[in-house]
């Protein structure tokens, strides 16, 4: 726990062991909710694109390389039909 002051436009500054202990950094989002007396804040967790992968059914997607390839063929077949 830790003390803060509010300043005149509104803000606060998060204690540092509050920010180390939930590895908080700038850029971070705060959801901030009422409660009776006072208020709470929560961590918004960002979800990276890389962890939602295998999150839907289907086949798995192909990996970059895979794709580079896959669209190089794809190019060279084109340009060889091309008149």
């Amino acid at each position: 726990m830790g003390r803060t002051v509010l300043t005149s436009k509104g803000q606060v500054t998060i204690p540092a062991n509050v920010r180390e202990a939930l590895g908080l950094g700038a850029g971070d989002q705060l959801l901030i909710e009422l409660q009776e007396g006072g208020f709470s804040a929560k961590v918004v967790k960002k979800t990276r694109v890389s962890e939602l992968r295998g999150m839907f059914a289907g086949p798995p997607l192909p990996e970059k390389e895979e794709l580079r390839e896959s669209i190089g063929r794809e190019l060279g077949e084109e340009l060889e039909r091309s008149p």
